[in-house]
């Protein structure tokens, strides 16, 4: 009876140890405004900065809506000499981020376009170079 009672014993200390256990990696769900997360976008494509588009912002996602509708979105602009679209009071959270824009040396289309899911661990300040490609509207 005193072996059952001291390995039910351990096994309950486990338990108990692993739940009081923190875990390094929380899962980030959410995403949207209200915090202090600054996300700087600046699409790229060939390696060239696209100075003119759009980036849009869906909050709690990691993909393209399927309704495609966004929740927020801001022109590129030059900012200390690097184009960048600001998405400012953000929470830590999931965001999906889709740019357009034109890039004038392209043939047989100058449009580009791309998307990229990104996750804030903390409300800092974020800058990204977004990699576009090519389409034909």
């Amino acid at each position: 009876m005193k072996t059952a009672t001291r390995l039910l014993f351990m096994i309950v200390l486990a338990f108990v140890i692993e739940g009081c256990h923190k875990h390094s990696n929380p899962t980030i769900t959410g995403g949207g405004k209200g915090g202090n997360e600054t996300i700087q976008i600046t699409p790229e494509h060939e390696g060239y900065f696209i100075d003119t588009g759009m980036v849009y912002i869906k909050y709690g996602a990691v993909n393209a809506p399927a309704n495609g509708i966004y929740d927020d979105s801001d022109s590129v602009s030059i900012i200390n000499g690097k184009p960048v679209a600001v998405f400012t009071h953000l929470t830590v959270g999931i965001y999906y981020f889709r740019a357009t824009g034109y890039h004038g040396g392209l043939t047989p289309s100058p449009y580009v376009q791309g998307g990229y899911p990104f996750t804030a661990y903390k409300e800092s300040t974020d800058s990204i170079i977004m990699s576009v490609g090519e389409y034909n509207p």
